[in-house]
């Protein structure tokens, strides 16, 4: 295997990972009252990404991480916990938002 290639293999998981937190950021900034419930339930959430790359990646697809923990045959990566804080945030910010508008007391 050419050498740039894995690198480029490397990256492109921290960049898939980087573009959750991305789009964090611009809901962060658009969805002014629901700071404290972003951040609150991207914190709550984010162990979950640990988690996923057992439940869901295991079996067909082994990522390069930037930043890897191994215990025992389980890998896990600091893109898995960035990916899920955002998920989870823009979750919650979208969600508290569209309760509100109808009337429900927020998170």
């Amino acid at each position: 295997m050419v050498p740039e290639a894995s690198s480029l293999y490397r990256c492109a998981c921290i960049a898939a990972a980087i573009f959750w937190p991305a789009v964090w950021t611009a809901f962060f900034v658009l969805l002014r009252r629901q700071h404290r419930c972003m951040v609150f339930v991207g914190l709550i959430l984010s162990p979950a990404g640990l988690i996923s790359e057992y439940w869901f990646l295991a079996d067909y697809w082994h990522p390069q991480f930037v930043v890897a923990w191994t215990i025992g045959p389980l890998r896990f990566g600091i893109e898995d916990r960035l990916a899920v804080f955002a998920l989870a945030g823009i979750c919650a910010g979208v969600f508290e938002r569209c309760a509100t508008r109808l009337g429900l007391e927020p998170l």
